[in-house]
Parts: structure tokens; sequence; C-alpha cells
């Protein structure tokens, strides 16, 4: 049965001197000025600009993998059914998980993210599937993407879903890491055009005795961890 978590947080990740996500999102702060300087420049056709590091782009698949999020993900929603709910028998996992101490940085995982098959752009939400009015979605929500690595020899599935919807506007961020099969780690943030908001970024999943992953956002592009333990 599923339910409403209230999760120990997990800043200590974030705030090791070591973290990527910390450093991209110091950098974010650092080089604001700069990105509206050079959007200015762009704007005006004054140069060609680059890439945005923020940026997530899709790996192109023939075969989408295999994913174990449960399709009613589509309905989630900041004031309910919420995305922080998850099943009973996962929340000692996710709990312990955010509880770890990061003591030593081992890398920054490189991962080919790839639409899933229900994601908007595939599957649009329909009025019969959300029991609501079709203009409550923003085009190309409810988005869903994932992606699967080894670390350790333990098989990784990293799901990244999300929505825009309207009245009033809101969207939220989830973020589901399943190893071996089971959800050991879920982090997310939302906010609301009536002020309200927050975020237990980021997740956090053990991979073994000694091993823990944790995956943060920078702009639309998951930032993912792998730390001693």
């Amino acid at each position: 049965m599923p339910q409403n978590l209230n999760l120990p947080s997990a800043d200590h990740f974030r705030t090791h001197p070591d973290s990527v996500a910390r450093r991209l999102s110091d950098d974010a702060l650092k080089l604001a000025s700069e990105r509206i300087e050079a959007a200015s420049r762009r704007t005006f056709g004054q140069d060609k600009g680059t890439d945005d590091a923020s940026t997530l782009v899709l790996r192109e698949s023939a075969q989408s993998l295999a994913c174990p999020l449960d399709p009613s993900w589509r309905r989630w929603d900041m004031f309910g059914p919420s995305y922080r709910q998850i099943p009973a028998e996962a929340t000692r996992r996710c709990t312990s998980s955010r509880r770890l101490r990061p003591l030593l940085h081992l890398g920054l995982v490189a991962l080919d993210w790839e639409a899933a098959p229900d994601d908007a752009r595939v599957v649009p939400m329909t009025s019969a599937e959300s029991g609501d009015v079709e203009w409550r979605y923003e085009e190309g929500s409810p988005h869903h993407v994932h992606a699967e690595t080894t670390i350790g020899g333990v098989l990784v599935h990293i799901d990244m879903v999300g929505a825009t919807k309207f009245g009033p506007g809101r969207s939220f961020k989830e973020f589901r890491i399943v190893v071996a099969g089971r959800l050991a780690g879920r982090g997310g943030s939302c906010g609301c055009s009536l002020g309200v908001g927050g975020s237990d970024l980021p997740a956090v999943a053990r991979l073994g005795r000694g091993t823990a992953i944790t995956v943060d956002a920078h702009g639309q592009r998951p930032v993912v961890e792998v730390w001693g333990v």
C-alpha cells in the first residue's frame, strides 16, 4: 500500500565539497548575469551561442528500456495523487539510504537517457485517463525519461518523471532509483504559481555495503554521482 513520506533530508550529499551537483548550482548562480548577456547577443544575432550544459540530450533508441515504474505515475501531481508516494515496503530502504554519510566522491556517472514509451510525446494525456480537462496538462506533459547502468555488478535503473499543469500553474520533477529490481531511492521538487513548493533532492540509493548513488538536477539534466559511504 502506498504512503506519503517525509523522508530524512539528504542535503549532506549536496553540501559535500566534492559534489558536482553543488558546483553546477553554484556556477549557475555566478554565471547568471553572463548568461543573460549571452542570450541578448544571440537574440540580436551577434553570436551563435553554445550548447546549454543544463539541457538533456536524449538517445535515439529503436527499443526502449524495460521500466519498473507503475503507469499510474502519469497522474501524479504536487496536490495529489502525490509524486512523493512510494510503496510501504520501500520506506525502510529509502530512509536508510538518505541517512548514509558521504565519505568519498567516487565519480560522476555519464548515462544515455531515452524517452520512455509512456512519455506524453509518445502517448499524449487524455481526459479519459486523467479524469480532468485536456487543457490541464502542458503540451508534452507528463514527461518520462530513463536510463540504466551497471555499477559494481549491480543493475541500476533511474527514472525522471514530471509534469506541468494549469489551474493553478504548477510543476513537479521526481527521480526514482531502482537497484537490482527494487525501489531504493527517490527525491523530487515542485513549485506552484500560488507560491508553494519545495524539494527533497537529491535522490539517494544504497548500492552496496560501502557505496551509494545520488541523482540531482541541473536544469533539465540529471546529475548522477557515486559515493563511498
